[in-house]
Formats: C-alpha cells, structure tokens, sequence
C-alpha cells in the first residue's frame, strides 16, 4: 500500500490499525481522524517526519514508528498523555528526544539498535 485509503477516516470506531512494512513515505493525515484509535504500527514505512497533527489522536496507547527515518519527534506528541508504548528504535535519533520526558505513563522506549 502507498497510500491510506480515503474512506479510513470514516472508520471513526477503529481502535487499532497496522500498517507496517508499506512504501508510505509520509504520514497519511486520514490517521487523524480516527479519535478512537488506540494502537497504531507505522513499522518500516520511510517515514521521515510526523506531523504536529498527530496529537489529534487523544486515545492512542501504543505507538510503533520503528525502522523509519525519523531524525526527531514533534512536540505535539507530548499530548498524547494515554501513551504507555513507545517503539521509535531503527530511526535517526541519536538521542532520547526530549518530548519523552512530558508521558506520565510511558512505559516503554526503543531509541536505537
């Protein structure tokens, strides 16, 4: 898959979606509107940035970005305060990116391999 399909954002009772291992190249902003969404697997999908948008998803748990590009995380991801997992290992980062320090209930990160 290249692309999120359009009728996604329709899919507003969704709780989790995996799309790992597909040629995205960037983060599809139909993964916005899914309010309900608690567990979300962009695994190994070129994603070199996030958008601030993506603090939208108020619900989200798990979050796995690992094996992209991503060289950092955007500060919006500090809302995300249900966020217990955090896979961002196989990225850019060189370092624990300071946005990390505002989860109360993270419980889990992967900066590197």
């Amino acid at each position: 898959m290249r692309r999120c399909p359009k009728r996604s954002a329709a899919c507003q009772k969704l709780r989790w979606l995996g799309l790992s291992r597909n040629p995205l190249g960037i983060f599809p902003q139909e993964i916005t509107q899914l309010q309900n969404l608690e567990i979300l697997d962009l695994r190994r999908n070129g994603l070199n940035t996030l958008p601030d948008s993506i603090s939208r998803l108020q619900n989200l748990t798990r979050l796995y970005l690992n094996s992209n590009g991503l060289h950092t995380l955007p500060e919006s991801l500090a809302r995300l305060q249900k966020l217990t997992d955090l896979d961002i290992g196989g990225n850019g980062l060189r370092t624990l990116p300071e946005v990390i320090i505002h989860f109360q209930a993270l419980s889990a990160t992967e900066p590197g391999r």
